[in-house]
């Protein structure tokens, strides 16, 4: 009799663990691909943004998303990575930070670029401050902007 309840217990526990799993709302990340822009900035830098775009949802809510890729420009190539949300202004906003060292210094930025969601074209801000390592603590920071266009083109 105690085995039988045992396996009662048992197969009820197992049944409540996948019925009660359902209750869950997430869902695995979905790996949308690499999308590429091309921009020119009124400071005369041009490049491409690469970003593989991986969209984390669940079934309450959507348009969540994992940015990460290469910020290139004729300069320089670095790593840059953040994330995009459909706002209820129905445009896609993303907010984007990237560093590079060139032997002397650090460049960080923080970009926010502004997308049609029908084209994915739009522009980007971006704030970049470079820090130079040979002058250590007495340096002061030269920070900048930039603006540019973004346009959707093929991947390289």
């Amino acid at each position: 009799m105690k085995t039988l309840r045992f396996f009662a217990f048992v197969v009820l526990s197992m049944l409540l663990l996948l019925v009660g799993g359902g209750t869950s709302y997430a869902q695995a990340p979905d790996f949308l691909g690499d999308y590429c822009w091309s921009f020119n900035a009124d400071d005369g830098t041009s490049g491409i943004l690469r970003l593989g775009v991986t969209e984390i949802t669940d079934f309450i809510s959507a348009d969540h998303y994992l940015l990460t890729g290469i910020f290139a420009t004729t300069f320089a190539e670095s790593p840059i990575s953040g994330n995009g949300e459909l706002l209820s202004d129905g445009f896609f906003h993303v907010t984007l930070t990237r560093s590079m060292f060139d032997g002397a210094g650090i460049t960080r930025s923080v970009i926010h670029a502004v997308l049609d969601v029908n084209s994915l074209n739009g522009s980007f801000d971006e704030a970049p401050t470079y820090i130079d390592a040979t002058l250590a603590a007495s340096n002061t920071p030269d920070s900048g902007y930039r603006r540019a266009d973004l346009f959707l083109t093929s991947c390289p």
